[in-house]
């Protein structure tokens, strides 16, 4: 089991997916403590490879998740790596109006696209932790 992969860390990579790809660094979460003193920090890689990191584990745990649950990876993919072609503003809107357009296109619940959302991410930070996946 690995505590590295956490349910926040999966939403936090998803949602600043393009800027990781880029090799940008995301902002700082507001949530998280500032970083120590430099001496007292210890060393780290460099941002580029981290961001490779985090992408590779994420994709492996988008590959597992596809093989458990198609349906999930499908949205998961199109709320936050692939977007709308129609809509050149889709990475601008908020994550919860996003689910609103997919459930409104889909002919599904609200509800149910924001359960889905969150199902599915659980899902993906347990297959990345070595857990196995909640039923």
């Amino acid at each position: 089991m690995d505590p590295f992969w956490t349910v926040t860390r999966v939403r936090r990579v998803l949602r600043y997916y393009h800027e990781l790809a880029a090799g940008a660094r995301p902002p700082r979460d507001p949530r998280m403590p500032p970083s120590p003193p430099p001496r007292l920090r210890a060393e780290l890689d460099p941002p580029e490879l981290e961001a490779a990191r985090l992408l590779a584990d994420l994709h492996l745990g988008l590959a597992r998740l596809h093989a458990y649950r198609p349906d999930w990876f499908e949205l998961l993919v199109l709320l936050y790596i692939v977007g709308v072609p129609d809509d050149p503003h889709w990475f601008r809107r908020r994550e919860l109006e996003r689910c609103a357009l997919y459930a409104a296109a889909t002919g599904r619940s609200y509800r149910e696209v924001v359960r889905s959302l969150t199902a599915a991410t659980v899902t993906v930070a347990a297959l990345l932790a070595g857990d196995p996946p909640p039923v």
